[in-house]
């Protein structure tokens, strides 16, 4: 009686299993304020590809890295949902240029920190939004001029932008 009473059991549960494509995402957004009084190239490179901002002084600028899958999504009668999530988008490098100073700083994921990289960390708040189906990470880099001291020389910028400074 006991082992029928069980089946039974198991299949009204499993009948009241609820199954609906969802699309599954993860993004991760890059927002730059440029605080400084200098014009400044911000670049990104993820493991989906890679982006640059120019910002004039004052100048606020978003990018955004999106990874999505569609997938089955199974709700149980207890409420619980199961389904994978999507991974955060990896970022592995980050680069701020000062065009006016010609000047360079290169933050690479998975080295160890030096003090310049941790003044750019500091520089950098993160938050998570979004809900457990749409995830959002967003990066505010907040660029002032103390942040660009930690630059160094590059006259490779001049051939890398020339026509910034063709224009100067």
């Amino acid at each position: 009686m006991n082992r029928i009473f069980c089946t039974l059991l198991i299949l009204l549960f499993s009948a009241c299993v609820h199954e609906q494509e969802k699309i599954v995402s993860s993004e991760t957004v890059f927002e730059v304020e440029n605080y400084s009084a200098k014009d400044i190239i911000y670049a990104v490179k993820t493991e989906i590809g890679n982006d640059t901002l120019y910002l004039k002084p004052q100048d606020i600028k978003k990018m955004s890295f999106r990874k999505e899958k569609k997938q089955v999504v199974e709700t149980y009668p207890a409420g619980e949902t199961l389904f994978d999530l999507v991974e955060f988008v990896k970022s592995y490098e980050q680069m701020i240029c000062s065009l006016t100073d010609t000047a360079r700083y290169i933050r690479i994921s998975g080295l160890g920190a030096s003090e310049q990289d941790t003044i750019f960390d500091a520089s950098r708040h993160e938050s998570l939004e979004g809900d457990v189906f749409n995830r959002v990470v967003r990066v505010v880099i907040e660029v002032t001029d103390s942040l660009l001291t930690i630059a160094e020389k590059d006259y490779i910028m001049l051939k890398e932008f020339k026509e910034y400074y063709a224009n100067e």
